[in-house]
């Protein structure tokens, strides 16, 4: 299927829905290390529409925010992931 797509806690890949009038935030692996792993990255993947006699728009928006590489990111104290 067309679209965003997501790996589950299980390895499973399944299409990401994204109901309407609503927006996706990808978290990086970055907040995943701070938060000792309460929060988790994504890996994901878009496939793309590959039919020719019709167009699909896809609108992205990316804005990058990454720690500055003199700090460190430690895991916090309290978690042991």
């Amino acid at each position: 299927a067309v679209g965003l797509h997501g790996q589950t806690k299980d390895g499973e890949v399944v299409k990401v829905s994204v109901p309407k009038d609503c927006m996706i935030v990808q978290i990086g692996e970055a907040l995943e290390v701070k938060t000792g792993g309460f929060i988790k990255a994504l890996p994901h993947a878009v496939v793309p529409y590959k039919q020719k006699e019709k167009s699909l728009s896809r609108n992205t928006m990316a804005l990058f925010i990454d720690p500055s590489p003199q700090n460190t990111l430690d895991i916090p104290l309290e978690r042991s992931e």
